[in-house]
């Protein structure tokens, strides 16, 4: 009997160790939010880092198994332009409705599939007043107690309600469709 119980006690021991849940915070400084698009005349981008997020993240060993809650608050007038930046910058916080809506959210769901380096993810992104649910492939990597979790999904500006930028009286256009490259770097606790 006193057999049993230390095999016992030995398993429940060393399942809790390798099975966790981790609370996970974001290190804005070392993250990053683009915004990739083209227009009639050139390709775009807008940057920024200014966001806040948490986490509870269930881990196998490196292994991220499942996120029970992951929540982004992004700075929306914190995207500003590569290239020009005050011109274009503008058009886009008028795009994004920034006066209104200052923050862009996003809102995990589920977690449909995870595999020992990435994931496919679903969840509802807010851009001003209007949400979507997005479904993204996600690649991560663990170093000690920091996760990075990297994603490249594209979008269209009219499923969120958002005028297209233009130039030049609309001669030039800023394509509906863009892409979104994030990178989130959180530190594990």
């Amino acid at each position: 009997m006193i057999r049993l119980s230390i095999i016992l006690f030995s398993l429940l021991f060393i399942s809790t160790n390798a099975f966790s849940q981790k609370q996970a915070e974001l290190k804005s400084s070392k993250s990053s939010f683009q915004v990739l698009g083209t227009s009639t005349l050139h390709d775009w981008s807008l940057s920024g880092n200014e966001a806040s997020s948490k986490a509870e993240i269930e881990m196998d060993g490196d292994e991220v198994t499942n996120i029970n809650s992951l929540k982004i608050k992004l700075t929306a007038e914190s995207l500003t332009s590569d290239q020009d930046k005050s011109e274009m910058t503008k058009k886009a916080h008028k795009a994004l409705k920034v006066e209104d809506h200052p923050t862009i959210y996003y809102t995990l769901d589920e977690i449909k599939s995870s595999k020992s380096d990435h994931l496919v993810a679903v969840g509802r992104l807010q851009i001003a007043d209007t949400t979507r649910k997005v479904e993204t492939k996600v690649d991560y990597t663990k170093d000690d107690n920091v996760l990075v979790f990297k994603t490249d999904t594209k979008v269209k500006l009219s499923d969120f309600n958002l005028d297209r930028p233009s130039a030049l009286m609309g001669t030039i256009k800023v394509d509906d469709e863009i892409q979104l490259k994030v990178e989130l770097v959180y530190e594990l606790k």
